[in-house]
């Protein structure tokens, strides 16, 4: 039988792989870039408000000193933050047409997410949906391509869980579950490289699926550059 964290000795040593994986598992979020992280916006002072503006500056050159398009507190993926700020920029009118396209944009994306809730179960969490999204464009791409390791079963298992509730989507990246062909064979729990290889030798090689260690994220869309604070020489 192998070693698994909860027959192993005490003062049995962890091979180093196994030991430089599970600080990884551990500590890896700190590696991790700023910006996928909603909570890091939150550092970010909104900027300054500049009131309505009956007549609309359109002139780069007339921009008032301060000014800055940098609306680096909200995430980029919080649209419904930036279809307000939008707004609010569109009403002060400094170079309003960059909000007013910024503006379309982001309702069109509002009406792609509508319609991906409308599409799956009510009461979903967004976060799950997004997930979802992703399992099916790999279930897709194993339909279309093959050598899936086994794990199309897998797929098909964690999507319909996450759709009937038995499966949500955990906030704390080391929580994850385990599936084998199929089936969930354990979890939630926190990721353990030794307890995964137990896993895989007592189930796998193929048909091992660990649910949780991806982000249901997109990464950074990166949609807009901004101008800093604006201040003449």
């Amino acid at each position: 039988m192998p070693t698994t964290r909860q027959n192993r000795k005490p003062n049995e040593t962890l091979p180093p792989h196994i030991a430089l994986a599970n600080d990884l598992l551990e500590h890896g979020e700190a590696l991790h870039i700023l910006e996928s992280s909603r909570e890091v916006y939150d550092t970010f002072k909104p900027p300054k408000q500049w009131g309505h503006r009956d007549v609309p500056i359109k002139d780069p050159a007339e921009i008032p000193e301060g000014w800055t398009s940098c609306d680096l507190d909200i995430a980029e993926d919080d649209i419904d933050g930036m279809i307000e700020r939008c707004y609010r920029r569109i009403d002060e009118g400094i170079l309003p047409d960059i909000w007013e396209d910024k503006l379309k944009m982001y309702q069109s994306m509002k009406q792609t997410q509508t319609d991906m809730m409308n599409s799956e179960p009510a009461g979903l969490r967004w976060e799950v949906i997004q997930r979802l999204e992703s399992l099916e464009k790999i279930k897709k791409h194993f339909d279309e391509f093959g050598n899936d390791n086994g794990n199309t079963p897998n797929v098909i298992a964690i999507m319909a869980a996450y759709r009937s509730g038995d499966l949500v989507w955990s906030d704390d990246p080391s929580s994850v579950t385990y599936w084998a062909h199929g089936k969930m064979i354990t979890g939630p729990q926190k990721m353990e490289m030794e307890e995964f290889l137990a896993f895989s030798q007592e189930h796998g090689p193929h048909g091992i699926w660990v649910e949780g260690m991806d982000g249901y994220k997109h990464e950074p869309l990166g949609l807009f550059q901004c101008l800093p604070p604006f201040h003449p020489i």
